[in-house]
């Protein structure tokens, strides 16, 4: 669990059912409200978390549509009642065992009643209008990968495009090489002190990943 500014406090969750995955709690210290970000799968252990500490969650942001990233939306979303948002191209892979892979591990994973949104969106807790992410959209890994940052706890959760020492892999349907180069480029050029929460590693800074690739 991570501190911020003595105000914001990150859960990494390592989750698994055919691949291991980091879903991510982001929540309002003050409020005890806050996000949830990719429950992948495991949601017994997601809500086990949420309701030992009394946590709120308003709303479930998902990175991508990956099946490994949504698997225990549509547990979690109906024990506690709340919405789901993507970007708007994650139809295509929430609507689509194909194309979210799961079909390729014997897997159906399919998630309706997803509210489709724009990058630049901005969300904010009900709670406290000051706790807020703004979506990005940052294809690549996914057309529909997005990242979700906050400046002042210079917090970014990236999804698949970078991770500890590594990036996102282009080889999926919806994969393109120059989209992630690009994306990649707007990651790195966040303050060296932005903790990027990932996907599939533990966290690193925009700092340390411009010293690994020499920028």
């Amino acid at each position: 669990m991570d501190v911020i500014n003595n105000q914001s406090i990150v859960h990494q969750l390592t989750v698994k059912d055919v691949f291991s995955t980091n879903a991510f709690l982001y929540i309002d210290q003050e409020t005890k409200h806050g996000f949830l970000f990719d429950p992948g799968a495991e949601a017994e252990k997601i809500l086990r978390v949420i309701k030992s500490n009394d946590y709120h969650i308003e709303k479930i942001l998902l990175t991508h549509g990956h099946f490994d990233h949504i698997g225990a939306v549509d547990k979690i979303r109906n024990e506690l009642n709340i919405p789901v948002y993507m970007h708007e191209l994650g139809h295509k892979y929430v609507q689509n065992a194909r194309m979210n892979l799961s079909a390729l591990c014997n897997r159906h994973v399919i998630v309706d009643d997803v509210n489709y949104v724009q990058s630049g969106e901005v969300f904010e807790l009900s709670a406290n209008s000051d706790f807020k992410v703004t979506m990005t959209h940052t294809p690549g890994h996914a057309m529909d990968q997005v990242m979700y940052y906050n400046a002042q706890d210079k917090a970014a959760f990236v999804g698949d495009t970078i991770f500890k020492g590594n990036i996102g892999s282009t080889q999926y349907e919806g994969g393109n090489e120059r989209d992630l180069m690009k994306s990649l480029n707007m990651i790195l050029s966040l303050p060296d002190e932005v903790v990027l929460y990932n996907g599939h590693t533990d966290k690193t800074t925009v700092g340390d990943e411009k010293k690994r690739y020499g920028l």
